[in-house]
C-alpha cells in the first residue's frame, strides 16, 4: 500500500500562518522572490513545483505568459489555488504529482520555479525530472539556516503542524545543486541572498539550458 506524503497532512491554514508568523516572515519573503523570477525571465510557460495555495500568482502577467503549470502533492491545496486564482483560468493548470516517485513525469515548460521544494526531495530524483522535462530556466530557493538555530522550522503556534515532513527535510548545500544541474546541463547564471528576520536567509539559484556545441566548431 502506498504511503501518503507527509505533506498531504498539513492544514493549508496552519502552513500559511506559519510562513507569515511575525519574525518568520517567509510567506511574504518567497512572494516576492516570485514576483522577480517572473519578471527576470522572458518565457511564455512556468512551472511551479510545490506551488501550495498559489502565493505569489497574483505577480503573473497573463499578457506575457501563456501557461501557468502548479504541480503539488495536496489536492486542498490545489483545491485553493483553483478557488483564489480564478481569473488565471485560462491559462493555469493545476496538477497532482509527487515528484519523489520514481514514476512521476513533469510537463514541459520554459522556467521552471522551485522554492523551499529542494529540502524535501531528493536531489539527484529532482535532476532526473527536471532532466526529462528540460527547460530553459531553472530557478530555486533554498532556506540556508542559522547556525544559532537548532530547527530547520522557525518557532511559530503552528509549529507541530510540521512535525511529520520534518522527517523528509534535507539539508541543501548550493555547491550540491550546481553540480546535479551541470550534469543534466543546466549552468548557473545567477545567485541572490534574501535575508530573514530570525536570522535565517533564502539562497535562490538561476539556471540556464546549455547551449548545445556545433560540432565542427
Amino acid at each position: 500500500m502506498k504511503m501518503r506524503n507527509p505533506w498531504q497532512n498539513v492544514p493549508l491554514l496552519d502552513y500559511e500562518e506559519h510562513m507569515k508568523f511575525p519574525g518568520v516572515e517567509q510567506l511574504q519573503t518567497l512572494n516576492h522572490i516570485v514576483y522577480e523570477q517572473l519578471s527576470d525571465f522572458d518565457v511564455g510557460s512556468v512551472m511551479i513545483l510545490g506551488i501550495a495555495g498559489g502565493n505569489g500568482l497574483e505577480h503573473v502577467n497573463p499578457g506575457k505568459i501563456k501557461k501557468v503549470i502548479g504541480i503539488d502533492v495536496n489536492d486542498d491545496y490545489l483545491a485553493a489555488c483553483q478557488k483564489r486564482y480564478s481569473a488565471l483560468c485560462d491559462c493555469l493548470q493545476l496538477l497532482n504529482i509527487d515528484v519523489s516517485e520514481p514514476e512521476a513525469l513533469l510537463p514541459h515548460s520554459e522556467l521552471i520555479i522551485a522554492n523551499m521544494f529542494l529540502e524535501y526531495v531528493d536531489l539527484q530524483c529532482f535532476a532526473l525530472k527536471i532532466a526529462g522535462c528540460l527547460p530553459m530556466y531553472l530557478s530555486c530557493t533554498y532556506q540556508q539556516e542559522n547556525a544559532a538555530c537548532n530547527s530547520f522550522v522557525s518557532t511559530s503556534p503552528y509549529t507541530d503542524a510540521f512535525s511529520e515532513i520534518s522527517e523528509l527535510h534535507r539539508t541543501v548545500e548550493a555547491d550540491g545543486v550546481i553540480q546535479e544541474m551541470s550534469r543534466i546541463g543546466m549552468v548557473l547564471i545567477k545567485t541572490k541572498e534574501y535575508p530573514l528576520p530570525n536570522g535565517k536567509r533564502f539562497i535562490r539559484l538561476d539556471f540556464a539550458k546549455e547551449p548545445e556545441r556545433n560540432g565542427n566548431s
